[in-house]
């Protein structure tokens, strides 16, 4: 039996009740680093932490397998699965005097485990990022389909799309019209859908006078929210560039469950203004 235990690659390691070290083999030495000169007689702890030391002090008799961190001679971490005997010999007392510990080193398979984990998360990042395209690109081919069928109306089709990816409860859609520095320039409203404040309903607004100039000027939504791009009950401005040239704002007005999909919804106005300018 001496002979096994020597040549075990596993730690095997019997302590008394006090978790004082008794015994040390060579398989005890490759995983910790310690020499059996250098551990036996001196306490667990040598080679675990506090927090895992307090497992074995609560499953030191037990016929279980648990994990823990072992710290090596060298002061790193060691990943190891730690097996319980029921302890050998009795005092006068009756209680046990001594117990074996069996220790295997896992760090490779830790490792492999973690490994494995993060490319399976990858995975699940990447299937998701292309379940959204594929979403996205659906969204697309169903309003290029809606519009193309006879009798639909463009601007009615772009409003109840829009609306559909900001999860928003009412949009209007308005139109670029430069009339000269007389008159300045104004915003036509093309289409209205869903549920809109009746202030808004205006055939014409001043350019000047609304967030689509902050929505042109900084070519991104904007919102009568300071703390968010797309908040809780929401007013959204979001433009319509082809190219260079600002053609017009899809505005959106959200309800209480907010507006969502903003860097969708970027992308969608962008895919549909050369449609859009061809309408003007």
């Amino acid at each position: 039996l001496q002979a096994s235990l020597a040549k075990s690659h596993d730690a095997v390691i019997t302590m008394d009740k006090d978790l004082r070290i008794l015994s040390w083999n060579q398989g005890a030495k490759d995983i910790f680093g310690y020499t059996s000169q250098e551990a036996v007689g001196r306490l667990l702890d040598l080679v675990f932490g506090p927090e895992d030391l307090q497992v074995i002090v609560k499953n030191p008799l037990r016929l279980n397998t648990v994990e823990v961190k072992g710290v090596h001679k060298k002061r790193h971490e060691i990943d190891v699965a730690l097996s319980f005997s029921e302890g050998v010999g009795a005092s006068s007392t009756g209680g046990v005097d001594f117990s074996i510990l069996i220790a295997r080193n896992i760090s490779s398979q830790k490792r492999f485990e973690k490994e494995l984990s993060n490319e399976n998360e990858k995975m699940e990042s990447e299937r998701r990022e292309i379940s959204e395209v594929r979403r996205q690109m659906d969204v697309m081919m169903d309003f290029l389909g809606g519009v193309s069928s006879a009798g639909a109306d463009f601007f009615e089709s772009l409003c109840n799309t829009t609306m559909s990816i900001a999860a928003a409860n009412g949009c209007i859609v308005r139109l670029f019209r430069d009339h000269g520095k007389r008159n300045g320039a104004s915003l036509e409203m093309v289409s209205c859908v869903g549920v809109v404040p009746e202030s808004e309903k205006k055939d014409f607004i001043s350019f000047d006078q609304s967030l689509a100039k902050k929505a042109f000027e900084q070519r991104s939504m904007v919102s009568l929210s300071e703390n968010s791009l797309i908040p809780r009950d929401a007013f959204v401005v979001a433009p319509i560039f082809c190219g260079e040239d600002f053609l017009g704002s899809v505005f959106l007005y959200g309800g209480r469950g907010g507006l969502s999909n903003g860097a969708f919804l970027g992308k969608f106005l962008a895919f549909v203004a050369v449609m859009v300018k061809g309408r003007m």
